[in-house]
């Protein structure tokens, strides 16, 4: 394994498994990675477009005080060639599909940023071919912002006010620049894949959830940092999330927290170094512009399912 998994998890078999999950996953009908790979388990999370050898599962569990926990299954069956290929190229020679997002999970918990709870991970791969692999997780707490942008975020402004929007856009901020500042690119940072659950007192809590095609970044660093950006933007609808909210995340992400202070040098930015007005206008630009274009591909694509649906 890449990552030192401390004393956190158990071997078991071909598996490794969450100490504490242990009689967890003691109640699903399996006793074999064979078996968990193929048996019809839980409630099947297909979506448009997902291929045949992946397949998504929601797991509803009791723990021993008889509280449910519940818990996301992916499995990767005999991935085909092109899928293979891909997992190489990401690094993952040895090691199956599951094991790159298992990786990643690890990765983003040593850089501080919360994300999901991994309970199982098992593979089997002969020399640099995958046959099966599979993950577990426990579901974040909260739900996605692109759920909860729409009712969620008038109500929680009304309720705690106009200062604590400003934080809240910057606590956002914060976190993906935590992630950025650990050479991380999630490549798939869309609303619906950032959980967020607001407490009682007000502080928001956020999780970065899907992370298969998280990746260490290269040489490239601002081209990637910008397609996380643009993402976050282009799924953020415009009638809820204000240009000045924006405009906030973008100075506190690249080191400001008050838009006020837009034309002042910014401090902390990603690349550890002062951000000018001419550069945040930059950074501004090219996200507004990648998001446009990641608008349309989004669309051609529903387009492109919905025909392929139709016939």
């Amino acid at each position: 394994m890449a990552n030192n998994l401390g004393d956190s998890f158990l071997r078991v078999g071909p598996a490794y498994v969450s100490r504490d999950a242990v009689n967890l996953l003691t109640q699903l009908p399996v006793s074999s990675l064979k078996e968990a790979m193929t048996a019809d388990i839980g409630e099947p999370l297909d979506k448009p477009g997902l291929q045949r050898w992946r397949r998504r599962s929601r797991l509803v569990l009791q723990d021993l005080m008889g509280a449910d926990r519940v818990l996301y299954l992916k499995r990767f069956l005999l991935p085909p060639v092109k899928a293979q290929l891909a997992r190489m190229l990401l690094g993952a020679w040895r090691h199956g599909t599951a094991w790159i997002e298992w990786n990643n999970i690890l990765r983003l918990q040593a850089a501080g940023v919360p994300t999901m709870r991994p309970i199982a991970f098992a593979e089997k791969v002969a020399g640099i071919w995958e046959l099966g692999s599979l993950l577990c997780t426990e579901q974040v707490p909260g739900e996605s912002l692109e759920k909860w942008l729409p009712a969620g975020w008038p109500a929680a402004v009304q309720t705690f006010g106009t200062a604590w929007r400003r934080r809240v856009v910057a606590d956002l901020a914060a976190l993906v620049r935590r992630m950025h500042q650990a050479n991380l690119c999630h490549r798939d940072l869309y609303t619906s894949h950032v959980f967020v659950r607001v407490e009682p007192d007000g502080r928001a809590r956020f999780h970065v959830i899907d992370l298969q095609r998280m990746f260490r970044l290269g040489l490239r660093k601002r081209r990637w940092r910008v397609k996380d950006l643009a993402a976050l933007a282009a799924s953020a609808p415009d009638g809820m999330v204000s240009r000045t909210d924006r405009l906030r995340f973008l100075l506190a992400y690249l080191g400001r927290v008050d838009a006020a202070d837009a034309g002042e040098p910014a401090e902390g930015a990603p690349g550890g170094r002062a951000v000018r007005r001419s550069g945040w206008k930059a950074w501004w630009r090219d996200i507004q512009t990648k998001a446009r274009r990641m608008m349309r591909h989004h669309h051609a694509r529903m387009r492109r399912l919905a025909s392929a649906a139709g016939r």
